[in-house]
């Protein structure tokens, strides 16, 4: 027969805590696992994001010849979630080629920059860091002048001198002013309009391309095209577009972005333009279908910044 001591009690008193311890342990464990399961399978459920979902649409709008890029169909139905008990969720009605609209006068087909954004430092001693991605002809102030839209980082507020270069051969430099758009959070880099003046007569066309460079320094930055304005002041049209910050991180909820497009078109969005940093494969084909539509239009977007 066990003789139960105060010492011995304690001992076997200590074991069992220890116990149940370790089997409320392996039960918060299992928790949290069912758990993950759980909310995964609901992402998956609900999204519609996988490859079974994107060959079911390929078949649909991909033109069975694969040399057109052209939706075939006459009208196409993309479903974004096909899922046996939500087959109608999150389902986008896009027309071919042959019911298409034609695009509106109000965002005709031009290039909206040289393609991505430009480095300008040349040099480890310079103190300033600029990157630019696009110029256009800005006539609404008193004096018009090329507005550059950039990106700097500078240590002492260097001054920035633009280079403008004429259809003709012929070039001025000119000083710029800078306008820096105040909501970089004392980042290191900011945004910023660069704003470079020029004459504006019928004697003197306008400038085509531009260059920038820090004043002091003797390496100009590539040049990049410069576009004019295609709506003057007065001239509003009524047309609404808008501007989508750059998708990054292999962005692919392809539902949700969806969503979004049809329900701006719904209140009255005409275009949307979209930036590219990184998207996931699904909503880069939804995008081409919308470019295909005249409704997006998507611009790279490069920006090496550190």
């Amino acid at each position: 027969m066990t003789r139960w001591t105060p010492r011995r009690w304690r001992v076997e008193r200590r074991r069992g805590t220890g116990s149940v311890f370790r089997a409320i342990k392996a039960l918060s464990l299992l928790v949290a696992l069912l758990t993950v399961v759980f909310w995964t399978h609901a992402f998956y459920r609900f999204s519609g994001i996988t490859d079974q979902n994107w060959e079911e649409a390929d078949a649909i709008f991909t033109p069975a010849t694969k040399t057109d890029s052209t939706i075939a169909a006459t009208q196409v139905r993309v479903t974004l979630n096909t899922s046996p008990r939500r087959k109608s969720l999150h389902e986008v009605i896009l027309p071919s080629p042959a019911s298409k609209p034609q695009l509106r006068e109000t965002f005709k087909e031009q290039p909206m920059s040289s393609g991505d954004w430009v480095f300008t430092d040349t040099y480890l001693r310079t103190k300033l860091k600029l990157f630019l991605y696009s110029a256009y002809l800005d006539n609404r102030l008193a004096v018009p002048v090329v507005r550059v839209i950039g990106a700097y980082a500078s240590v002492n507020g260097a001054q920035v001198s633009c280079r403008l270069e004429y259809a003709s051969g012929e070039a001025s430099v000119v000083a710029a002013t800078k306008k820096t758009i105040n909501e970089n959070w004392k980042l290191k880099y900011g945004a910023a309009f660069f704003l470079c003046p020029y004459s504006d007569d019928s004697d003197n066309p306008p400038p085509v391309r531009v260059r920038l460079k820090e004043t002091y320094e003797l390496q100009w930055s590539p040049s990049i095209p410069i576009w004019p304005l295609e709506t003057r002041p007065g001239e509003a049209t009524g047309r609404f577009a808008v501007c989508v910050k750059p998708l990054h991180y292999k962005y692919d909820r392809v539902s949700w972005l969806a969503e979004f497009v049809e329900f701006h078109r719904i209140v009255g969005v005409d275009r949307f333009f979209f930036y590219n940093h990184s998207i996931g494969s699904n909503v880069d084909r939804l995008l081409r279908v919308y470019m295909e539509k005249g409704v997006v239009t998507s611009l790279p977007w490069n920006l090496d910044i550190k």
